[in-house]
């Protein structure tokens, strides 16, 4: 019987480095894809930027892969492997606040008339005396789950004179022109492609 449970341990510490593993290297090719290609990787489906939930990814496996790591290879046996891991940990809480700053939500644009998938990514600054600017980037789909950024647009406006946008652009009201080339929020026209 000690033995079957010495066993089991070693497979469920093996299954978890392995996941462990597999999740870095998923990591990694999710960052060149996102600082080498400039892809944003989106689901529409549950409308969730996938990168927004890898602090907090990196944080959950590189403690497992660290108390994984420690207890399967004997902690100071094993020196090397462990204080990787633990050294993988500690990046991972110092970067998740950063990481949560710079992350960007996205929304799907519907519409039945649009032929391919796309994302937007919309920020307001509002001023004193109801000036500011409105930016919106759109992303396309080229890929399951990859979205590329086809333009960016900026208007400055003032609450005054552009209610209609404003209120469009917080809103989130668009239409799309008949030609699907074009993407508008009140008086404001981002091209689609």
């Amino acid at each position: 019987m000690k033995t079957y449970l010495i066993t089991l341990k070693n497979y469920i510490y093996r299954v978890l480095m392995i996941l462990s593993a597999i999740y870095l290297v998923l990591r990694v090719v999710s960052i060149v894809l996102v600082k080498g290609f400039d892809f944003m990787i989106f689901s529409k489906t549950y409308e969730i930027n996938l990168l927004n939930l890898a602090p907090s990814m990196d944080i959950l496996m590189s403690a497992i892969c660290f108390t994984v790591a420690f207890i399967y290879f004997d902690g100071l046996k094993r020196v090397v492997i462990s204080f990787a891991a633990f050294l993988l940990f500690i990046y991972s809480v110092f970067m998740w606040f950063p990481m949560l700053i710079v992350s960007q939500s996205l929304t799907p644009i519907e519409d039945p008339s649009l032929t391919d998938n796309y994302a937007v990514h919309q920020v307001s600054h509002q001023g004193h005396l109801g000036e500011g600017v409105l930016y919106i980037a759109v992303y396309k789909e080229h890929y399951p789950l990859l979205y590329k950024r086809v333009t960016s647009e900026s208007q400055r406006f003032s609450k005054k004179d552009d209610y209609e946008t404003v209120d469009s652009f917080d809103k989130n009201n668009y239409t799309i022109s008949e030609d699907q080339k074009y993407l508008y929020y009140g008086k404001m026209k981002i091209p689609l492609k």
